[in-house]
């Protein structure tokens, strides 16, 4: 296993987890925001 910060670059394969886990694909778009939000947020930490 490998843990490493999650990028942008990297939501379609978390996306490919959510499916895996959860049987359902979520929203890539609000994904994205909100990764955008709170990757300048000092206080998240997004790891993959």
């Amino acid at each position: 296993m490998k843990i490493t910060n999650l990028k942008d670059k990297d939501l379609n394969a978390l996306d490919g987890l959510f499916m895996q886990f959860w049987g359902e694909s979520s929203d890539i778009h609000k994904m994205a925001e909100m990764f955008q939000r709170l990757s300048k947020d000092k206080d998240y930490v997004l790891l993959l």
